[in-house]
């Protein structure tokens, strides 16, 4: 899934608010989990490449590299152009 954070979170909220009182705490996911390796796995995947997609134009990015590119790029990338 893609999307902003805070898109999730109010759907969190919006549908499971018990739920999204869990995810109100400021937390570092990576130093909560750092405590714990042998609950963590890591598993090889060949020839995918790695790209941290940390915001919107690193996603496309990425997804022009793809041979599979959903329908919406096109549009996307049209309407920004414009």
């Amino acid at each position: 899934m893609v999307g902003r954070t805070g898109a999730f979170l109010d759907l969190i909220h919006a549908t499971v608010p018990a739920l999204g009182r869990e995810f109100e705490p400021a937390i570092s996911f990576s130093h909560e989990l750092a405590p714990a390796p042998d609950r963590l796995l890591v598993l090889p995947v060949p020839d995918v490449g790695w790209c941290d997609l940390g915001n919107p134009a690193r996603v496309l990015a990425s997804l022009r590299r793809t041979v599979r590119q959903p329908t919406w790029l096109a549009a996307a990338e049209v309407a920004s152009i414009a």
